[in-house]
């Protein structure tokens, strides 16, 4: 009976050995190369465990290995294990909350450079449009003033016909062109004072509706005219063609309110009116 129960406790404890020493042995391998303190603590342990090691230790060193010196050996290691296993975890925890908070610093300093560059790039596109024709000033100029700002007119009649004279015309249109853009000056044949200006793109030989703009380009035309909506002296209209009330075809500006409705303009002042 006591021979059966000494067999059974070292088959118990072989296999026990054979166990944990795999385990350990394993999990040594895996971690030495990325954690190598606690990684050697598992060799250590599955070579103290594993039973051909324990063989080899004991024939090479004469020194023999006890089932205490084994414990001992053991509980050490995992204290050791326990102790390095977290303090390597919480540097590399560290080391990452380190890497976060440099990243959300270079973040920081990066968005107002952003905005400052978004900024930047408004206000050159801003700057890059320039005045073409000062419309306001233009209003209070004699006819006689144009050709030599702006060549020569470029419509087809320029000057007022005699028909046009006995009949009793009292106005009459010269257009002037400048960088892609058309002022059409109407005035009095008699004083030559300038009653009113349409503003529009394009050139005079173009097709019309190549020269309509959109909704989106309205705010460039007044910046080509110099047409403020806050400005005051003066009253403008958006204009639109009959085809596609979408689009206009330019802007008609002059010194007296806006009477009356033609069908084919807008109220005084801004689109959204």
């Amino acid at each position: 009976m006591t021979e059966q129960t000494t067999s059974k406790k070292i088959t118990v404890g072989l296999i026990l050995s054979w166990i944990f020493g795999i385990l350990f042995a394993l999990t040594g391998f895996i971690s030495v190369f990325s954690e190598p303190i606690p990684g050697l603590v598992m060799l250590i342990m599955a070579a103290v465990l594993l039973p051909p090691v324990v063989k080899l230790i004991e024939q090479k060193s004469s020194f023999k290995l006890t089932r205490t010196i084994k414990a001992v050996i053991i509980i050490v290691s995992l204290i050791i294990f326990g102790a390095t296993i977290d303090t390597s975890t919480t540097q590399q925890d560290d080391q990452k909350v380190t890497e976060a908070d440099q990243q959300n610093i270079a973040n920081n300093e990066e968005q107002p450079q952003t905005e400052t560059n978004g900024q930047a790039d408004d206000e050159e596109k801003t700057e890059t449009i320039p005045v073409l024709f000062d419309v306001s000033a233009l209003l209070d100029k004699n006819i006689s003033y144009f050709a030599p700002a702006f060549s020569e007119p470029v419509n087809e009649n320029p000057e007022p016909t005699d028909i046009a004279i006995q009949t009793g015309v009292e106005t009459w249109t010269k257009s002037f062109e400048k960088d892609g853009y058309l002022i059409d000056v109407t005035y009095n044949i008699n004083s030559g004072k300038v009653t009113e200006i349409f503003l529009s793109k394009g050139t005079y030989d173009m097709p019309l509706e190549e020269t309509w703009i959109t909704k989106n380009e309205v705010n460039d035309l007044l910046k080509r005219g110099n047409i403020s909506k806050d400005s005051t002296g003066y009253y403008y209209r958006f204009m639109w063609p009959i085809q596609d009330k979408s689009k206009y075809t330019g802007v008609k500006v002059q010194k007296e309110p806006f009477t009356g409705f033609e069908g084919d303009q807008l109220c005084n002042g801004y689109p959204e009116c």
